[in-house]
């Protein structure tokens, strides 16, 4: 017997266990044959007559892909009817879950003796239907010209897109809106790059007609060379690892280059692996067997997991020593342990605790990530590849990122676990309440903490902004008056805010919150007749700052109470004293408010001369220091009006007062130009000649006019000649 009878033999063996499902279907009574569990009934009824032309129509029949899956979609409808007549999966015990799954590993320790013959079978089923068509190297060069034929058609579109790439080139990545321009432009290029792989060679592929055969085995591995150029592109985008500026995820070099190529390993060994699973499963390999190289395939990724955890390269050096290395170790062994649970979640058919899992250990990474990514590609303009943007912008890209991952999340979660989110609106179970209400409740806690983020992002940069100095502006009042109210405005908010959503919340719960609202309101007017101080003090404060009394920053006096304005909240404001005391006074107790900073102070200076001085070279020499002290580069800026002598304001008792002004800013700028204007005036009538008044005691009495002094004179002799003898 030639090895083409073998393999033929072998073919009509395999086929013959097919006839049992056409069997099935074309008995009207429904009853089955007895079979064993080989399917060996059915070979012996079929084997007597093989040789029978109608017979061997048939069996050819069952050889046609599309009739094998009609088969094995008709058997799939008669397992979903039967599983709707079993009881629910919580009915069902923990010993039974054991049982099954106990049995399945044992299927799949059994099939592994088998699986060896099995690929061999399907492998040689697989080149006969080659040798059908033209051969397998002929197979192979058809497989290897539609990939070039992709690929050609991929430079094509690289060499359309040159003055594309020209223009990304010379952008500068100094802005943000050129980095913003440069990841939607290499996002769109990338994808334009995907496109004309896949149309160069599945379209072209798909313009010919193949025997259903050949056709699935093609299929099958031009999808697996689009799955690894899908991999390629996506990581040239996100880790452009041979153009730093470009690179959206914020790594270092040689961890972008260590991460793109196990990127692309994965995908190669994904990818093609079980495009093979799949065509041997089209051969004749058993689903068992099956299970089986995908068991193993999940084993391989996951080594490849684990190597890539261990070894990725760090952004610097850790020492032995350093808490950041157990850290680092604690992490990959998490992630170590997370990969091995997925795999044996896999093999034990656990889906939901697989996905579960998985997704678990996935959302924090691809949100830290995203968070990373999004602070990169706006960060200001001028800061380093590592700098972190705080702007409104970030702030909103990066709980949007955040936000759409968990969407997309539980999206995928409802997806996989056959969860119809159309029917939940509809169905009134407890099960649908409570899905419905989690969904609620979900929906308003991101809502509400992407609002209040929003909100305190705009808050907080309008707070940072520095308050314009005097120098900046004569009117400087808006900015300061927004930073004293805007701390305010955001408690209020955050208030609203969780009130809003807390009662959003539980009516989502099925909570009635219109007896809630109505004991709220009854409470409040409660509180309010009780606790009138309270309320005075919050009224008072309010009105204090819409009438603009003071600001943060400010000098101001109330009775005895005077310093800068540190604070204040709903109730009370907080001066601290030029000597350090902090005073905190209720709003309500505050009074008449008197602001030394606001606008502009007029300082005077008040001079005594002695009499027969020069007024008028006093007036010049005073106009001259004003003149000065306003060119001064120091003190020039803070002086609105300058100095002046405005003349004569009383005859004392042993001087004349002359007194002086001029006009400065408030604040810091007052003191310092005083200082220097007396320093000058002392130094401009020194060289003068020009004295001050200070007062003096004349002693009179009966001694003649003159005789004090000359006895003044005789004691200060004698004093001096008694110093002298005692010194001899």
């Amino acid at each position: 017997m030639s090895m083409r009878t073998q393999r033929r033999s072998r073919i009509l063996d395999r086929v013959r266990r097919w006839g049992y499902g056409l069997l099935t279907l074309a008995t009207l009574s429904g009853a089955r044959p007895a079979l064993g569990a080989d399917g060996s009934a059915a070979a012996a009824t079929l084997a007597p007559d093989a040789g029978d032309p109608k017979i061997r129509q048939f069996l050819d029949l069952l050889v046609d892909p599309a009739v094998r899956r009609y088969l094995e979609q008709s058997q799939g409808t008669a397992s979903h009817a039967e599983a709707t007549h079993r009881p629910d999966v919580m009915s069902v015990s923990l010993a039974a879950r054991l049982d099954a799954l106990r049995q399945h590993l044992g299927d799949l320790l059994r099939s592994s003796h088998e699986f060896p013959s099995q690929a061999h079978m399907a492998h040689e089923m697989a080149v006969d239907a080659a040798q059908s068509w033209g051969g397998l190297s002929i197979t192979l060069a058809a497989l290897a010209v539609f990939v070039a034929m992709g690929y050609g058609a991929q430079a094509l579109f690289h060499l359309i897109g040159k003055p594309f790439r020209r223009w990304l080139l010379a952008l500068t990545l100094d802005a943000v809106d050129e980095r913003v321009r440069a990841v939607f432009a290499r996002s769109l290029y990338g994808i334009g790059l995907l496109a004309s792989f896949a149309l160069g060679s599945i379209g072209a592929f798909l313009l010919f007609d193949w025997p259903s055969l050949i056709k699935e085995l093609l299929l099958a591995y031009l999808l697996a060379f689009v799955s690894v150029r899908l991999a390629t592109i996506l990581g040239r985008f996100l880790l452009a690892p041979g153009a730093e500026r470009f690179r959206v995820v914020p790594v270092p070099t040689p961890t972008a280059w260590f991460l793109y190529l196990r990127l692309v390993a994965f995908m190669i060994v994904l990818a093609f692996g079980n495009a093979t699973i799949e065509v041997l499963s089209r051969f004749g390999l058993s689903d068992i067997a099956a299970e089986l190289g995908r068991d193993c395939l999940g084993l391989a990724l996951m080594a490849m997991a684990c190597e890539a955890i261990w070894r990725m390269p760090r952004s610097e050096p850790i020492e032995a020593g350093d808490g950041r290395l157990h850290r680092h170790r604690l992490r990959a062994s998490l992630l170590t342990v997370a990969c091995a649970v997925l795999w044996l979640c896999w093999v034990a058919q656990a889906r939901t605790a697989f996905w579960l899992v998985a997704f678990a250990t996935g959302l924090p990474i691809i949100t830290a990530v995203g968070r990373m990514s999004v602070l990169h590609i706006l960060r200001p303009a001028g800061a380093g590849p590592d700098g972190d943007a705080r702007s409104l912008q970030a702030l909103l890209f990066e709980h949007g990122v955040r936000s759409f991952v968990l969407i997309g999340a539980a999206l995928a979660l409802a997806w996989i676990f056959g969860v119809d989110l159309a029917s939940l609106t509809m169905e009134d179970t407890l099960t649908t309440r409570l899905v419905r209400a989690a969904v609620s409740v979900a929906v308003i806690v991101l809502g509400t903490e992407f609002l209040w983020t929003t909100i305190r992002a705009v808050l907080d940069r309008k707070m940072r902004q520095p308050i314009p100095t005097a120098a900046e502006g004569f009117d400087a009042g808006h900015a300061a008056r927004m930073q004293t109210l805007l701390p305010i405005v955001s408690n209020i908010l955050l208030a609203a805010l969780a009130l809003v959503a807390a009662m959003m919340v539980l009516g989502a719960l099925g909570v009635q919150i219109g007896p809630l609202i109505a004991s709220a309101g009854v409470v409040g007017v409660a509180i309010g007749f009780g606790a009138q101080t309270l309320v005075k003090d919050v009224i008072s404060g309010i009105f204090y700052l819409v009438d603009d009394a003071f600001r943060i920053g400010e000098y101001i006096q109330s009775g005895s109470y005077k310093g800068t304005v540190e604070s204040f909240s709903l109730r009370s404001v907080k001066l601290r004293h030029q000597r350090g005391a902090l005073y905190t006074i209720p709003f309500g107790s505050l009074g008449a408010v008197q602001n030394q900073s606001r606008d502009w102070v007029v300082d005077k200076i008040v001079l005594n001369v002695p009499y027969g001085t020069d007024l008028e070279r006093v007036r010049k020499l005073i106009k001259k220091i004003g003149i000065d002290l306003t060119e001064d580069a120091d003190f020039g800026a803070d002086i609105l009006s300058p100095l002046k002598m405005q003349g004569v304001a009383q005859f004392g008792d042993y001087a004349i007062q002359i007194q002086t002004k001029m006009m400065t800013r408030p604040g810091d700028a007052q003191f310092a130009a005083r200082r220097r204007a007396l320093l000058m005036i002392k130094q401009a009538f020194e060289t003068n000649n020009i004295g001050f008044a200070v007062p003096t005691v004349q002693v009179s009495g009966d001694v003649p006019q003159g005789a004090g002094a000359s006895a003044l004179m005789a004691v200060s002799r004698r004093a001096a000649a008694e110093d002298a003898g005692l010194a001899g």
